[in-house]
């Protein structure tokens, strides 16, 4: 009976990592979503695998030590063999929890009339910045293959598109120099 209770509690451990997972995705997208603006980008990071994949990843890892233990606990009675299952199992989690703290790590850029608004997420770190889009500047530094973005505007500088693909960044960059032409174009008339 008691290794049921403990496959009970793990499956409860993963359920409820997949509900903090998903709730942080699902945050991020209404928060994308539901903000009226009349442009925003996302320049967030593009994770190779989901935090609901790399769960059940996580769950198949976490199970073979511990179908293992039970075995070696029902031929010798061994007890050692739980006590490493276990610390296996937390180390992976651990790693699982790592991950989804900074699988949706990046920035929201919007623009909304003549305010740029720039969201910044690391982790469980969120900040907000706002620039007069008048007076923002988007600076492109070239490092070798690499292409950096910054936001200047009175005095401040914030990096954008960290965690963002080299691809995103360039039509983040191209799109943003389209639409800044138009309003200088707008303005002037």
């Amino acid at each position: 009976m008691p290794m049921y209770s403990r496959l009970a509690a793990c499956r409860g451990t993963i359920a409820c990592f997949l509900r903090l997972a998903n709730n942080a995705i699902r945050e991020a997208r209404i928060t994308m979503a539901c903000s009226p603006s009349s442009k925003q980008w996302s320049l967030a990071r593009h994770a190779s695998c989901s935090p609901t994949c790399f769960a059940l990843a996580s769950a198949g890892l976490s199970v073979v030590p511990l179908a293992f233990a039970t075995a070696m606990h029902a031929m010798n009675g061994s007890v050692i063999c739980y006590v490493l299952a276990l610390a296996h199992a937390c180390a992976i989690w651990f790693c699982f929890l790592c991950y989804t703290l900074h699988s949706l790590d990046g920035d929201i850029v919007t623009l909304q009339g003549g305010t740029l608004v720039v969201e910044s997420i690391r982790g469980r770190r969120r900040t907000t910045y706002r620039f007069n889009a008048q007076w923002a500047v988007l600076s492109v530094t070239q490092t070798g293959a690499q292409t950096r973005l910054s936001l200047r505007c009175a005095g401040e500088s914030l990096e954008l598109g960290r965690f963002a693909t080299q691809t995103r960044r360039l039509e983040f960059l191209a799109e943003f120099q389209r639409i800044s032409r138009g309003e200088m174009v707008m303005s002037a008339r």
